[in-house]
């Protein structure tokens, strides 16, 4: 029975981390990788969004369990960004204000966590 709960207990954590937006996730594109890494603190979310393997733009915000918000930093500028998990799925949208040389955008994408843990139903 201990044996029982113990398995029942990894799988029900590897639920519960699954819903977090701390970790690493990716998206294969026909034109390459682009990476996105969140790590949460409290409430404090940062991260860092790579396309092909280089950094292109910092996040720094707050987090509330399987979602987040903040600002995204790049040296073409600062914009803003909105992140939700469910499962190993992440939601990023990427936005950016109309300024100087640049035009208002709003850029959603869908990524998968790396490393997923799936775990299949009982027969």
């Amino acid at each position: 029975m201990r044996l029982v709960l113990f398995i029942a207990g990894l799988c029900l954590s590897a639920i519960a981390f699954a819903a977090d937006l701390a970790g690493a996730y990716v998206f294969e594109g026909p034109n390459g990788t682009l990476g996105v890494t969140f790590s949460v603190n409290g409430s404090a979310l940062t991260g860092v969004l790579e396309v092909g393997g280089k950094p292109f733009a910092q996040f720094a915000g707050t987090a509330q369990g399987s979602t987040g918000r903040g600002t995204a930093t790049s040296r073409d500028g600062d914009g803003g960004f909105e992140a939700s998990v469910d499962g190993d799925v992440l939601d990023l949208v990427l936005t950016q204000d109309a300024g100087p040389n640049r035009q208002a955008g709003r850029l959603p994408l869908r990524l998968t966590r790396v490393g997923a843990v799936t775990v299949a139903p009982p027969r």
